[in-house]
This record gives C-alpha cells, sequence and structure tokens, in this order.
C-alpha cells in the first residue's frame, strides 16, 4: 500500500505551489521563471536550510517535454554528489494539475548577476570560477554530456564564491567509439 503524503496549497507572487507542509513558502520569493518552469526559495523544516522549489506545468504535456524533463532528472541525479553541480534532493508529484516539483540546493544568484554587478572582482576571482566551472564541466565530459546552454544565467554562485553549473535540459550525450 502506498503511503500518500499530505500536500497544500501555497501562493508565491501569483503562482501556486501545491506541496509537502514539510516545506515552507511563507517567506518565500520568487527566483525566476520562463519556458520550463517557475523556482521559489523555501524553509524544508526536515533539513533546516533554505532550498529551491523548481514547479514544472505540465511536466508532461507531449512527449518532447516529458523527455527533457526526464533528462533533466536522471542527470542531475547522475551528477548531484559533485561539488560544482546544483544538488537535487528530492521530487514529488502533484497528477491534478500535471504538475512536478524540484527539491535542490539554494544558491545566492548567477554569473550573469555578477557580471552586470559593480563588485569588482580580482584575478583571484576569476581564477576560482574558471577552475570551477572546467570542474563541473570536466565531471559532465567524464560521463559522455556536453552542456549545449551553458552562459551565465546557467552558473549559479553562493556568496563563498562556490560556483554550480545547472539547467540541464538541453545537453548532448556523446559516444566515444574506438575501432580496434
Amino acid at each position: 500500500m502506498a503511503l500518500v503524503e499530505e500536500v497544500k496549497g501555497t501562493v508565491v507572487q501569483g503562482h501556486t505551489f501545491t506541496i509537502s507542509p514539510r516545506y515552507n513558502l511563507q517567506e518565500s520569493r520568487l527566483l525566476g521563471k520562463g519556458s520550463y518552469g517557475v523556482v521559489v526559495t523555501a524553509i524544508d523544516s526536515v533539513r533546516g536550510c533554505k532550498i529551491a522549489i523548481k514547479r514544472i506545468r505540465p511536466y508532461a504535456n507531449d512527449e518532447w517535454d516529458a523527455r527533457h524533463t526526464l533528462r533533466e532528472i536522471r542527470l542531475l541525479k547522475l551528477l548531484g554528489a559533485h561539488p560544482n553541480i546544483i544538488t537535487l534532493y528530492s521530487l514529488s508529484l502533484f497528477d491534478e494539475k500535471t504538475e512536478l516539483y524540484m527539491y535542490m540546493e539554494l544558491m545566492d544568484c548567477d554569473l550573469h548577476h555578477i557580471i552586470q554587478s559593480k563588485q569588482p572582482l580580482t584575478d583571484m576571482h576569476y581564477k576560482c570560477f574558471t577552475k570551477q566551472m572546467l570542474e563541473g564541466i570536466k565531471a559532465m565530459h567524464s560521463i559522455g554530456v556536453f552542456h549545449r546552454d551553458l552562459k551565465p544565467g546557467n552558473i549559479l554562485v553562493s556568496k563563498g564564491t562556490c560556483f554550480k553549473l545547472y539547467f540541464f535540459i538541453l545537453y548532448l550525450h556523446y559516444f566515444i567509439f574506438i575501432r580496434l
């Protein structure tokens, strides 16, 4: 017998999130929205920290959407333990509205925000950013994945200048064939 968890609907800046009461959205803010979903902050009462929640609706409008959503989840699960790839904590579904919720690590901002800010960056910042970005790319390439949309808006940064790669909807899986 399957255990059905209680869910509640909470509105965050005009967007309804129907999720477990474990996640407190009372002081939540909208982080972003686009064709692939809406992302807000929340407090995870079990972990005791702030997280990001991405709502994808509908999660399987057609075969293309379903395939890309599944690819993103699979890739985040494969790479989740890497320090330069965003961590996917868990998933949940609200089938009545065909909503998928992805519970992820929360970062402070993206690289685009850093580039546009007036904060001066030193050579040490650039070296640190480059090293961490290359480490994340190396991890992806080691499992045969190219990130096809690597841009400042898809590179997340914490206040401690920790880099995490994200947004794996568009990636290319490649195989190397060796002829003997």
